[in-house]
């Protein structure tokens, strides 16, 4: 395990999508912002929640587009749903959110990347760029009420495409995660030699998304950790 981790230091096998370090720092953010710190968890496994319902909905002629945590269950939520106008939000995405929900899985991660729970610098940089796009209606709805209250698909399908892990990074949020991965903090560097290493070997590609690692419950395969991409 210890050799494992010296390549790519703070990544595994489901830090596999680079945009999460984004949205889970703007959730956190968000969480933490005007309420008392035992809501914070609570409000960011909503946030999740409403991530995997905007994608759901957003990729339901084409799941496998994109790769999302808890994309098995969102599919089958908004396959049983199909056609509905009104939409609530997900109570149950995973099996187990607190164990196997995005930020658990990405918790050491973030840390390691210098982005942190407790958000740093460089971490608020990271969520601000977000919050710029984010539909503030839709998040109060799934920060205080979603669970009872409904929101049309039209409303969350716009919101998803603002908050997808596919969508097209801007420059200042791709300078953000090009820094937190590879730069001179933390263990960017030992990061940026093994890509080096990577593609001068030719080892690096597209990989595809309809196997991606996070169509499944994490609790699967924890006690497998591999070394991944944050791609």
């Amino acid at each position: 395990m210890v050799q494992a981790d010296r390549p790519l230091p703070g990544l595994n096998v489901f830090t596999s999508r680079a945009r999460y370090y984004t949205f889970l720092c703007w959730a956190l953010s968000r969480a933490q912002a005007d309420a008392s710190p035992r809501a914070h968890l609570e409000r960011v496994l909503r946030l999740e929640r409403l991530l995997v319902l905007c994608e759901g909905l957003q990729h339901e002629d084409d799941p496998l587009t994109c790769g999302y945590i808890g994309r098995r269950r969102g599919r089958r939520f908004v396959s049983e749903r199909r056609g509905a106008g009104l939409w609530e939000l997900p109570t149950r995405v995973l099996k187990n959110q607190v164990s196997n929900g995005a930020l658990r899985l990405y918790r050491t991660s973030l840390a390691s990347l210098g982005l942190g729970l407790r958000l740093t610098d460089r971490g608020q940089q990271l969520a601000s760029q977000l919050e710029k796009v984010i539909d503030e209606d839709v998040v109060g709805w799934a920060l205080e009420g979603g669970t009872q209250q409904q929101k049309r698909r039209g409303t969350l399908l716009g919101a998803g495409a603002r908050m997808c892990p596919s969508s097209r990074i801007g420059a200042y949020e791709r300078r953000y995660l090009v820094a937190a991965l590879f730069g001179a903090d933390g263990n960017g560097i030992e990061r940026r030699e093994t890509v080096q290493v990577l593609f001068e070997h030719r080892r690096l590609g597209f990989a595809s998304v309809g196997n991606d690692s996070t169509d499944n419950d994490a609790d699967r395969h924890h006690g497998r950790r591999r070394q991944a991409r944050a791609a």
